[in-house]
């Protein structure tokens, strides 16, 4: 997400800059070179330590995997135990007689409809 990489990379001291200057296109041409710029020289920088902007930086790095040669994996499984941990906190604040829910057992398939819904009938008076 755009997002994460804004939070990642202190775009606000480097832009205009290019999160991963490894990658290339199908044409061959570094991905970072386009619009008439050419930032494949030109990484984005990371904040420094002490910035109030680094520990949302871990975050991004833990949860989006930095590769060691730059860019970033696809794993998503640190994301996702940590929203796992997080719902269960989020859903049981305060409660303490949960039970899962269940879907109650049925012993056959559902009865078709009965016939065609009949019409009422006139009354005789």
């Amino acid at each position: 997400l755009n997002v994460d990489m804004c939070l990642f990379f202190d775009i606000e001291t480097s832009f205009p800059c290019c999160t991963d200057t490894s990658l290339s296109l199908n044409d061959g041409s570094n991905q970072c070179d386009r619009g008439g710029l050419v930032l494949r020289n030109t990484p984005c920088a990371g904040y420094v330590p002490g910035s109030p902007r680094a520990e949302a930086a871990s975050a991004v790095e833990l949860f989006a995997g930095k590769r060691p040669g730059g860019g970033f994996n696809d794993d998503s499984r640190p994301f996702f135990n940590a929203f796992e941990s997080a719902w269960n906190k989020a859903t049981t604040n305060g409660l303490s007689d949960l039970v899962p829910l269940l879907r109650s057992p049925t012993s056959s398939p559902t009865k078709s409809p009965s016939d065609s819904p009949s019409l009422p009938q006139p009354s005789a008076s």
